[in-house]
């Protein structure tokens, strides 16, 4: 800038204009220095504001390498969460098929538990029914005995018959011997009854006899009968007894069978809640890969800030240098302020592409913040499912340990049937043989009472002839005259007695016939009685294979609920991870919220320092555009 005076045509003009020249002088020279201070407090301002941007992009760097670090643990809690509900799904969808398979091998066991009911039931009726005609054949043996009874008394009257006939035949022959000549043909008489007497004897003692071992034999039968009824009747009770254990092995099966169809509904209901369990979880997961991208783009864009930054910070350095060398410099040279000028240029470029950086960071944050609260908001409502998801699979775990208790207790009562069964069949096998026994005996004795029939016939003739030769007396007697009296008294009481003798045997021949259709009935029942411990040994047989079926069927039916209930605490254990990666998942998001929201406050400290660095470079620009016109 140049001076412009007025002309001094005067002498008095040359000493003022050396004054006013050094006036001028001095004022250009306050003026470059205001302005050179101007320069070296706007270069202090780029400074300070750099400076503040360091720390702040530096704060910002942390911060997105803290939400880097978050993105990357909850990405891999999100993978370890979708493997986890993917392996949570294969368990429970074994765990339905194990169930349906359950279901049937439930349904078989029950269906073989009421078959096997019915048998028992049938068996019991069976074996009661069996056991009361055995008993029945007490009262047989009863009658037997009294109508032996009956025969000892009358082969005992006959005995007596016989004595006196021998008793008579000796008076008899006494007479005989008094009438001498006469009495010849009367001791013949004589002779014949007592031979007819001895026979008497003989075949009533051999009746007796018999009879002695016919009785003998019905009391072993008797002794025999009421071993099998006793043990018939503890059969009968032991039967009462497998009944009531198998009706509530059944009633135990039918309340299994619900349990089970109640089963597979829980796991229908932890396939529902899976369902919504993976869509949160797939949320989670898009939540999370956008997390991922934004903080990825805040990472590279914070990376580009800080680059940047360098730049403007190597800048305003160097901006620095000048204003200092400007302010010491006695002159101000225009190159100086050229660079000047370059330099604020270049701090301007600078800044607006560091200000676009920042509108990339801004936006970047924003979706981070949105993707957190997200995430944040999936993650919580994915625990809260799996939860629930919990509470179905302790259910399931409850039902499989309940299940399981009845199976194991149904498995301890058809083993306790099973031994009441082999005790049956056993005692089956005994009745059977004891029956068998029973009945080789009687027809022994059937036999003995058959002997006793023909030893009556044989006692019946010599009645006969008894009573014939007592007529040959009455002939004997009448041919002798005087002397045959005492042979017709002799012969009429040998006729009497014979006559009773005769009233005897027919006596003994109805017992005899009595006892004999009595012993037929005795084998027909006892047939019967075998046939049907035959038939109940079979039946019994039966029910021991559908009870060895059942006791599989229940073992295996065991051992499924035993891995179910395994399967069960397995996935309990899965879900007890997914609640807490889940909550990991919330908590980081929130982390990555709080750590955002500080991210945006560093982000906007940058932002009013980038504004006062543009304040202060335009400020820059002009003192170095005024410096320019010196």
């Amino acid at each position: 800038m140049k001076d412009i005076l007025p002309p001094d045509n005067s002498g008095v003009g040359a000493g003022v204009k050396p004054r006013i020249k050094r006036a001028n002088s001095q004022r250009t020279s306050a003026k470059k220095q205001a302005l050179v201070e101007r320069l070296a407090i706007a270069s202090e301002e780029v400074a300070a504001s750099v400076s503040e941007i360091s720390s702040a992009t530096e704060e910002a760097k942390r911060s997105a390498e803290t939400i880097a670090s978050a993105a990357e643990e909850s990405a891999r809690s999100t993978d370890e969460n979708a493997r986890a509900i993917k392996l949570i799904h294969t368990m429970i969808t074994k765990g339905m098929e194990e169930a349906k398979r359950l279901q049937e091998m439930v349904h078989d066991l029950d269906r073989r538990t009421q078959n096997l009911s019915e048998v028992i039931k049938n068996l019991s009726e069976s074996i009661l029914d069996t056991s009361s005609k055995v008993e029945a054949t007490t009262e047989t043996v009863g009658v037997i005995e009294r109508i032996s009874g009956e025969i000892k008394d009358t082969t005992g009257s006959i005995l007596k018959v016989a004595d006196r006939i021998n008793l008579l035949a000796l008076n008899a022959a006494i007479e005989s011997a008094k009438a001498g000549e006469h009495g010849k043909g009367f001791s013949v008489v004589a002779e014949e009854v007592r031979i007819m007497t001895e026979a008497s004897e003989k075949n009533a003692e051999k009746i007796r006899n018999t009879l002695s071992e016919l009785v003998d034999g019905i009391r072993n039968i008797v002794e025999k009968v009421s071993a099998l009824v006793s043990e018939g009747k503890e059969q009968v009770e032991n039967m009462r007894e497998v009944l009531r254990e198998f009706e509530e092995i059944a009633r135990s099966m039918s309340d299994l069978v619900l349990a089970i169809e109640d089963f597979i509904n829980l796991y229908k209901e932890e396939l529902r809640a899976l369902e919504e369990l993976k869509a949160s979880s797939e949320q989670v997961a898009s939540a999370s890969a956008e997390q991922s991208s934004s903080a990825e783009e805040i990472s590279r864009s914070v990376s580009e800030l800080s680059s940047a930054m360098d730049e403007i910070n190597s800048a305003t350095e160097e901006l620095r240098k000048i204003s200092l060398e400007l302010k010491d410099a006695p002159s101000i040279e225009s190159k100086m302020t050229e660079q000047i000028a370059a330099m604020a240029e270049e701090l301007s470029a600078s800044i607006e592409q560091f200000t676009g950086s920042i509108e990339q960071v801004k936006l970047a944050v924003d979706q981070l913040s949105t993707a957190a609260e997200e995430q944040a908001r999936s993650a919580d409502g994915m625990s809260e499912l799996a939860k629930s998801l919990k509470d179905a699979s302790s259910n399931v775990l409850e039902s499989a340990g309940e299940s399981l208790r009845r199976v194991q207790e149904a498995t301890r009562s058809y083993k306790k049937g099973k031994e009441s069964l082999e005790k049956t069949i056993s005692n089956l096998s005994e009745l059977r043989s004891g029956v068998e026994k029973n009945m080789d005996s009687v027809r022994s004795l059937r036999k003995k009472a058959v002997s006793m029939v023909r030893n009556v016939g044989k006692l019946e003739l010599v009645m006969v002839q008894t009573n014939m030769l007592s007529v040959n007396g009455f002939i004997e007697s009448a041919r002798s005259g005087e002397f045959g009296k005492g042979f017709e008294v002799v012969s009429s009481d040998i006729k009497n007695l014979s006559m009773e003798g005769s009233e005897y045997i027919d006596s003994l021949q109805n017992n005899l016939t009595e006892i004999e259709d009595q012993f037929d009935t005795f084998t027909q029942v006892l047939t019967i009685a075998s046939a049907e411990t035959v038939t109940d040994l079979e039946t019994a047989q039966k029910a021991m294979s559908i009870t060895e079926g059942c006791i599989e069927v229940s073992e295996e039916v065991g051992r499924l609920l035993g891995e179910t209930e395994e399967g069960a605490r397995n996935t309990l254990e899965r879900i007890d991870r997914v609640v807490e990666a889940s909550e990991q998942i919330a908590t980081a998001a929130e982390e990555t919220a709080r750590t955002t929201s500080e991210l945006a406050q560093a982000i906007s400290q940058i932002e009013q320092a980038v504004r006062q660095i543009a304040e202060a470079v335009d400020e820059l620009a002009a003192v170095a555009d005024e410096l320019q016109s010196y």
